[in-house]
C-alpha cells in the first residue's frame, strides 16, 4: 500500500515537472511574441511618421509646382497660345477670301490650308485651350468682344448679336480670346419736332 502511495506521488511529481516545463516554454514563447509585437508596433509608428513626412513633402512640392505653373509657365505660355489663336484666325481669313475671290484655286491648296488650321487647333487643345461659341444672341462683354456696332431703332435688338465673326478661346475656364461678334445698339428715333428743331437750327 505504501509503495502504491509512493508510486502515485512520483507520478504526480513527474506530471507537475512536465507541466512546469511546458509553462516555461509557453512563457518563453510569450516573451518572444511580446518582443515581436513591440518591434512591429515600433516599425508601424516609424512607417506612419515616414508616410506623414512623405505626404507633407509631396504636398509642399505640389504647392511649389503650382505656384511656378501659375507665375511662370502660364504667363509665358499665354503669349504663345495667343499667337497660335491669331494664326488660326489668319488661316481662316485666307480660306474665306480664297473661296470668295479665287474660286478657281485648286482643292489641294484649300485642303492643305484646312489641314494646317486643324493642326493649330490640335496644338491648342493639347495645351487645354478650347474654342467656344456662346449660346443665345445676348451680347456678354465678359466673354465676347464687339467688332462692329450697328444702330437700330428696335429696342428688342439692343445689345443683341448681329453676326458672329470669330469663335472665342478659353483655357481652364479663363478666356484667352473673347468671341468676336457684331452687335446692335438701340438709338431712339428722331421725332418730327426734333427734326424740325434741327432744321430751324440749321437756318440760323
Amino acid at each position: 500500500m505504501q509503495e502504491d502511495i509512493i508510486g502515485d506521488s512520483n507520478d504526480d511529481a513527474f506530471e507537475l515537472q512536465n507541466k512546469a516545463g511546458e509553462l516555461k516554454e509557453i512563457a518563453r514563447d510569450m516573451r518572444y511574441l511580446l518582443v515581436a509585437v513591440s518591434e512591429l508596433r515600433q516599425d508601424f509608428n516609424i512607417k506612419i511618421q515616414t508616410d506623414d513626412s512623405r505626404e507633407r513633402l509631396i504636398n509642399k512640392l505640389n504647392e511649389e509646382l503650382q505656384l511656378y505653373h501659375n507665375d511662370v509657365y502660364i504667363p509665358a505660355l499665354r503669349a504663345i497660345l495667343i499667337d497660335l489663336i491669331t494664326l488660326y484666325d489668319d488661316l481662316n481669313s485666307v480660306i474665306e477670301n480664297i473661296n470668295v475671290t479665287l474660286p478657281e484655286t485648286p482643292d489641294a491648296v484649300l485642303h492643305m490650308l484646312t489641314a494646317f488650321q486643324g493642326s493649330v487647333i490640335r496644338i491648342l487643345e493639347r495645351n487645354e485651350v478650347n474654342p467656344f461659341i456662346l449660346q443665345g444672341d445676348v451680347f456678354l462683354p465678359a466673354r465676347q468682344r464687339a467688332l462692329r456696332i450697328s444702330a437700330t431703332n428696335d429696342r428688342q435688338k439692343d445689345h443683341r448679336i448681329a453676326r458672329r465673326v470669330r469663335m472665342g478661346f478659353e483655357c481652364r475656364s479663363r478666356v484667352l480670346r473673347p468671341e468676336l461678334v457684331d452687335i446692335y445698339k438701340y438709338v431712339a428715333p428722331v421725332t418730327q419736332k426734333e427734326a424740325d428743331n434741327g432744321k430751324h437750327g440749321g437756318h440760323r
